[in-house]
Parts: C-alpha cells; sequence; structure tokens
C-alpha cells in the first residue's frame, strides 16, 4: 500500500482547523434560538406562517409551547442582530492586515496562538450573556477578530506546502468549515436539549483546545521546518515549485495589488459567494424555525446538516477531477475555473431564487440541499485564484478580499431584519432570499466573463 506524503496531514489540519474556526462562528445561529425569547409578528401571535396555514385550514389553533432550554433573554430583534453580526464587525476589522501579519510570523504561531485565546472567549460568552447582552456583543466581536487571521493563515500553508498541481485538493480542505455545521449542530441540539444553551459554547471551546494539540506537534511554516516529513518529500514539493513560492518573508506589493483588475473581480466574485452562503447558514435556522415552524431537533437534523455534509463531499471530488484534469492535460486552469465557477455562483444563485418561491412547498428542502451542495466547487473558483495570481502573498490577497467578504457578513443580518421589519412573513423573506439568488448569479457571471487565472507579475519576490 502506498504511503501517504506528509503533507496530506497538513492539508487534515487545515481542514479541521477550518472547522474549529467555524464552529466558533455558527454556533450562536444555533444557539439564539435557545437563549432568546421569541418575538412575535404582528397578527401572528409567534406562531410559523405555514403552522398558521395549517390551522386555519382545519380551523384549530395548533398551541405552541416554549421549550425549556434554560433562561431565555428578553432581547430585542436588534439586539439578537448585534450578537449575530458582531463576529461580522470582528472579522471586518482584522481582515486588511490578518493576511500580511501571518505571512510576517508565520501561520504556525498564528494558527496556535488565536485558536487558544478564541477557545477562552467562546467560554467566556456564556457568563457575559447573562452579565449583560452588550458584553456578549463586544466577546463576539473580539472572536471575529482572531478568526479573521485563520483563512489567510491556511492560504499560506497551501501555497508553501502544496505543489502546484495539488492545489485545488488542497484547497478543498478549507470546506472543513461545512463539517462545523453537520457534526456541531446535532451535538449543539443534544447538549441543549438535555443540559442547556451554555453547552453549546462549552462544546466549542473544547474542540478548539483539542485542535491546538495536535496542531502544534503536527505541523510548521515550511516543509524543511518540519522533522516529520522526508526529504525526498520536501525535494519534490520544493522542485514542483520552482521559483513562483518564495521562502523570503517581504511585505506585499499593495499598491499593485489594490490597481489590478485580476483582485477586483476576484473580490466580487467572492463576496457574491458568501453573500449567498451566508443568507444560507445565518438566516435559516430563524426563517425554517419562526416561518416555516421547525423545532431545534429538526434544524440540527437532516434538513440541517445534509446541505454542508453534501457540500464538503462535492468540493472534495471535484477538487481532485479538477487536479486530474489538469495533470493529463485535459483541461486549462483557466477553462475549469470558468465551468466550476457555473456550480459555485450561477446554479446556486437559480436554487436560492427556486428557495424563495416554494413558500411552504417540500421541494424548498431540496433547493436548499442542491444550491449549498454545489457551492462545494467554490474551492475550484473564488477560493483559489488567490493562489493562481500570487501564491507568495496568498494570505494578504485572502485578507483583503476577506475584509469585502466580511461586509456581506455584516449586510446578510441588516438586510434580513430590514425586510422582515414590519412582518415576520413568507412574502417578506422571499423578497430577502431573491437578493442572495441575484447577487450570486452576476457576481458568477463576471468572474467567468473578465476573471484572471494566471500568475500576475507582482507575485515575483527577487530573493
Amino acid at each position: 500500500m502506498k504511503k501517504l506524503p506528509y503533507r496530506f496531514w497538513i492539508a487534515v489540519m487545515i481542514f479541521f482547523g477550518a472547522y474549529t474556526n467555524f464552529a466558533l462562528r455558527v454556533n450562536v445561529v444555533l444557539s439564539i434560538q435557545a437563549m432568546t425569547k421569541p418575538i412575535a409578528a404582528p397578527n401572528f401571535d409567534a406562531v410559523p406562517e405555514c403552522l398558521l396555514s395549517k390551522s386555519n385550514e382545519s380551523n384549530t389553533k395548533e398551541e405552541v409551547n416554549l421549550p425549556n432550554y434554560g433562561t431565555r433573554f428578553d432581547w430585542s430583534q436588534l439586539i439578537i442582530g448585534h450578537s449575530l453580526n458582531s463576529y461580522f464587525w470582528g472579522y471586518l476589522v482584522g481582515s486588511l492586515p490578518s493576511g500580511a501579519i501571518a505571512e510576517r510570523i508565520g501561520p504556525f504561531k498564528v494558527i496556535f496562538w488565536f485558536s487558544l485565546i478564541s477557545a477562552v472567549l467562546n467560554a467566556l460568552c456564556v457568563p457575559a450573556a447573562y452579565l449583560h447582552h452588550n458584553l456578549f456583543i463586544i466577546i463576539r466581536f473580539m472572536i471575529g477578530v482572531l478568526g479573521t487571521f485563520m483563512f489567510p493563515s491556511f492560504h499560506i500553508l497551501i501555497a508553501k506546502w502544496s505543489p502546484p498541481l495539488e492545489r485545488c485538493r488542497f484547497t478543498s480542505a478549507m470546506m472543513g468549515n461545512g463539517l462545523a455545521v453537520v457534526t456541531n449542530w446535532p451535538i449543539i441540539s443534544a447538549l441543549t436539549v438535555n443540559f442547556g444553551w451554555s453547552w453549546g459554547f462549552y462544546i466549542v471551546s473544547f474542540q478548539l483546545l483539542l485542535y491546538c494539540l495536535v496542531f502544534w506537534f503536527l505541523c510548521s511554516d515550511l516543509p524543511e521546518q518540519n522533522r516529520l516529513v522526508s526529504s525526498d518529500e520536501v525535494a519534490y514539493i520544493k522542485s514542483s515549485q520552482m521559483n513562483s513560492v518564495s521562502r523570503k518573508k517581504q511585505w506585499a506589493p499593495y499598491l499593485s495589488i489594490i490597481s489590478s483588475r485580476s483582485f477586483w473581480i476576484l473580490t466580487i466574485c467572492h463576496m457574491g459567494c458568501l453573500y449567498g452562503f451566508y443568507i444560507e447558514i445565518t438566516s435559516l435556522p430563524k426563517y425554517m424555525a419562526e416561518v416555516i415552524g421547525y423545532n431545534l431537533n429538526t434544524l440540527s437534523g437532516p434538513i440541517g446538516v445534509f446541505p454542508h455534509l453534501f457540500r464538503i463531499i462535492v468540493a472534495i471530488v471535484s477538487a481532485s477531477i479538477a487536479d486530474w484534469m489538469a495533470v493529463k492535460g485535459f483541461a486549462t486552469v483557466k477553462g475549469l475555473r470558468r465551468v466550476f465557477t457555473i456550480f459555485s455562483h450561477i446554479l446556486p444563485g437559480l436554487m436560492t431564487i427556486g428557495f424563495a418561491i416554494s413558500y411552504c412547498n417540500v421541494v424548498a428542502v431540496i433547493f436548499i440541499l442542491v444550491g449549498l451542495g454545489i457551492n462545494g466547487t467554490c474551492v475550484m473558483t473564488n477560493l483559489v485564484n488567490v493562489q493562481d495570481l500570487a501564491p507568495n502573498f496568498a494570505g494578504t490577497l485572502f485578507g483583503f478580499i476577506s475584509f469585502f467578504g466580511g461586509i456581506t457578513g455584516i449586510l446578510v443580518p441588516m438586510l434580513q431584519a430590514f425586510f422582515i421589519r414590519n412582518n415576520n412573513g413568507l412574502k417578506e423573506w422571499s423578497r430577502y432570499f431573491y437578493s442572495g439568488g441575484v447577487f450570486y448569479i452576476l457576481s458568477g457571471t463576471l468572474f467567468i466573463v473578465s476573471g484572471v487565472f494566471e500568475e500576475e507579475p507582482w507575485n515575483a519576490i527577487h530573493e
């Protein structure tokens, strides 16, 4: 049996790093439903509209009992919105310097120490919520600042450890974020139902601490610095990269980056992908609970987790196919990026619009599953494109586009609150989902028509 190259374990650590980082981001999305009292929309008495229509058909009013998950805080929609988007405000603040700092300090130190601090802060969210909602919001903001350093650091590891023809497969490891939903939502749900919502925070902190321990022993900034990797593998990685990846640390050419057409097209493509994605992971639990009428166990079951599991599978399989086609010469990098953008942006946009018009129909579940699943092909489009353009400054470049991507993380809760400000009903939510579908499609179309998929001149570092 052929021995796995050591760089495979670096990809595994990137996968679980994305997992733990994203667990910090989305645990509040589910826990906030158990932490707060539901707010009734006018004329609906807090009964989900789809359940209301069913009860009207049978001329009976369905009684809705509020489950006991522990202390429920009487927070307004505004406070809940700030609690959800405070992470993204922190993410926005930290994004611009994150890649440059990670390139100077090294991804190993950044990932280890920032994950460790985040684990402690996440556990402190529980007493903070009891003390004052503003303290809870501040801690979530701080976690967001630290979280923004993770994905640029992963991109630096990918640039240093991956041969060019394995970049798609390496980048697919960043889809570990979906596993955070697949596994954590059922776990958080079970712990919340049996022990209270506070355990949803504690379990995520425990996972982070465990990750830090394993990461410390297995990872390093460069292959040649790792005592566990063979000299043959180090030589292979360095020779395959030729002169495109330098070991020398140097500040990125910021002016060249922000004045390049390729950067702005990638930024818009990345924003479109995240806008649609955040609508599905941030707003979907609220919509399914308060409008469709699903309970916490249903949201953390197949309907909640299957789309994310599908997304991981699609990402890994399609990345392997793309790398294989590139190695065999069956397709160019440019052709692969354009074709896969149809699956990462155009089709998910159409699925989001389909979800918007399906209302209470069970077909909505199909749109969720297909739309979020095929979006996993973004590892071959906006996620890997930073490696195409500038592997030497992949961290800085991803930090920059994450800044604009972070704006979508703030816009999504704000737009959600705007659309349902007067009524928490089906029509209002449909208009909200339309916006995500349209942005998905337009940003993907721009990337297909005008995207750049070759190394930029400003990637060069003079040794």
